[in-house]
């Protein structure tokens, strides 16, 4: 049975314009997690869309391609976000993601990947500083690299704060504390405050006094 879906989906990935003819037989290798097999699903809603249905059937077969790493799939997730109506910045945050997903992927093609670039840049212009940085922790959740993605001493200490106490990251002394020192390092007194206080209250380390009286006098020699 095995052999006769790769067949199948090989036939139809080697074709092209068989996927309209062939939409039953994709499918089915789509429900069973092929991610070329959702990704073709979702561009024949994609391209055939005649309402919102379609729209939203081509972003959940895109969803579960690019959630397997597919980079086309994370692509034109990206841009499918873009254009979507209803809640801009829930929209624009998926579009943000999905092509920073799409851009960091050694599966893309360069066209792509410098069109998503252009892309994120536009997206930043309309997004607000404090949800750039929620999606690029999140993209660091992701494995993506943090020194490429949070490139300042604001976003390394925003990033503290979302680790430290917010609702939408998981909390994490641990990495709080890494970014707050990051921006720390770079002058950003608020990150010297807050690394003083973990260090001294043992929040994502031990207890350590020193470096507790190292970034709170720190702190203070920026302020005077």
């Amino acid at each position: 049975m095995k052999w006769i879906m790769f067949a199948l989906l090989f036939c139809l990935v080697t074709t092209g314009s068989a996927y309209a003819e062939n939409y039953e037989e994709l499918r089915p290798l789509a429900q069973a997690g092929n991610p070329e097999a959702q990704f073709e699903l979702g561009r024949m809603y994609d391209q055939g869309a005649k309402n919102d249905n379609d729209i939203f059937e081509a972003v959940k077969w895109y969803t579960m391609a690019a959630e397997h790493g597919h980079a086309a799939a994370q692509y034109l997730l990206g841009l499918t976000y873009m254009s979507l109506d209803g809640d801009a910045r829930q929209n624009n945050q998926k579009a943000y993601f999905w092509l920073n997903m799409a851009k960091f992927n050694p599966e893309t093609g360069d066209k792509n990947r410098k069109a998503a670039s252009k892309h994120i840049t536009a997206l930043e212009g309309s997004m607000t500083n404090a949800d750039i940085v929620l999606i690029k922790v999140r993209l660091v959740e992701k494995g993506l690299p943090e020194n490429e993605l949070l490139t300042d001493a604001f976003e390394w200490g925003l990033a503290g704060v979302y680790y430290y106490d917010s609702p939408e990251v998981p909390q994490d002394y641990g990495k709080a504390l890494k970014f707050f020192l990051k921006a720390a390092q770079q002058g950003h007194v608020l990150a010297m405050v807050m690394a003083g206080f973990m260090y001294a209250n043992g929040m994502g380390t031990p207890v350590d006094h020193v470096a507790a009286a190292k970034w709170s006098l720190a702190a203070a020699e920026q302020n005077n």
